[in-house]
């Protein structure tokens, strides 16, 4: 399985595992081409804070199906956690 954050940005990686048979999930926003993407995950992929909230969403599920985390408990990394950094440097270039 190959999971992406942008089907367009990363249309090589779902292409490539298309040909292959690799299941391809995707986060997609309504302007997205779903074109070789196996299952669609309606989101805005768009904005740091909102992919991290789907990645942390995605990693909490993933540990409780593995029964690694209780169904009623949250992971030790916070949302925060799974959000890009940004340099002062990388803000005004």
């Amino acid at each position: 399985v190959i999971i992406v954050s942008d089907p367009r940005a990363d249309s090589q990686a779902v292409k490539e595992a298309s040909s292959v048979g690799v299941p391809v999930v995707a986060l997609c926003s309504t302007d997205n081409d779903f074109s070789g993407v196996d299952l669609v995950i309606p989101t805005n992929n768009k904005g740091r804070r909102a992919l991290a909230v789907i990645y942390w969403l995605l990693a909490r599920q993933i540990l409780r199906e593995r029964g690694e985390l209780p169904q009623d408990k949250d992971p030790p990394l916070t949302i925060e956690d799974f959000e890009a950094k940004i340099s002062k440097e990388e803000e005004e270039g």
